[in-house]
């Protein structure tokens, strides 16, 4: 199965209102998903799935430059709603924490997210090696970070989870690219882009660290 890539193009108003509403759906559920399951509290640490949303959110838009907007709308909003939540469930005590991480995590959400964003314009718009290259962005996303937080999670619902979201980033260039000699480009950059992914995600998880985030 290949995803659909030749969307009709979607008016500025109509991209950025999508891209926060996917922004609020992932900030939410992020915070949430825990609950509905013990141990897929997991899923919500993740952060790969964020840069995804990003991706999709400016496969929406008519151009880069507002795909980009749309990237970084959509992981902004995303970071707001999810540090709203925290407040609302543990209280005013929360809020210092919140200010503070969630300011630091929105500097981060704002750049890679328009990278994403434009990326995922590119990727639709494109049915060449730019646009296969532009696919691998968000397949080493998730497959670097699985094999970082595998290192570091120890649990078997941790551990499942991470494995599974490999497998997705494994997966994703053969749903994303069409042409197969344009899948072999977009598979070998999307191992390239694991390894780059992964140590970029270890860089800034030590940065927030020092500024008070105690995510796991």
């Amino acid at each position: 199965m290949v995803l659909v890539r030749h969307a009709d193009k979607h008016p500025l108003a109509v991209v950025l209102l999508a891209a926060a509403g996917l922004g609020v759906a992932l900030g939410l559920g992020a915070q949430h998903v825990g609950d509905l399951r013990p141990g897929l509290g997991w899923v919500g640490a993740l952060g790969a799935p964020w840069l995804v949303t990003a991706f999709v959110a400016g496969a929406l838009a008519p151009q880069a430059r507002v795909a980009a907007i749309a990237g970084a709308t959509a992981l902004a909003v995303g970071t707001a709603a999810y540090y709203l939540a925290m407040v609302g469930m543990a209280g005013p005590g929360a809020l210092g924490y919140a200010v503070v991480v969630g300011a630091s995590w929105g500097m981060v959400a704002l750049g890679i997210g328009a990278a994403f964003g434009a990326a995922g314009c590119l990727w639709r718009r494109r049915d060449d090696i730019t646009g296969a290259v532009a696919a691998a962005l968000p397949a080493g996303a998730l497959m670097g970070e699985a094999v970082l937080l595998a290192t570091i999670w120890d649990t078997r619902p941790a551990l499942l989870i991470v494995g599974a979201q490999f497998g997705a980033g494994m997966t994703l260039p053969l749903l994303l690219v069409n042409r197969p000699a344009l899948r072999v480009i977009a598979v070998g950059a999307a191992v390239a882009a694991a390894l780059v992914f992964g140590t970029g995600e270890a860089v800034v998880r030590d940065t927030l660290r020092g500024v008070g985030w105690a995510g796991a």
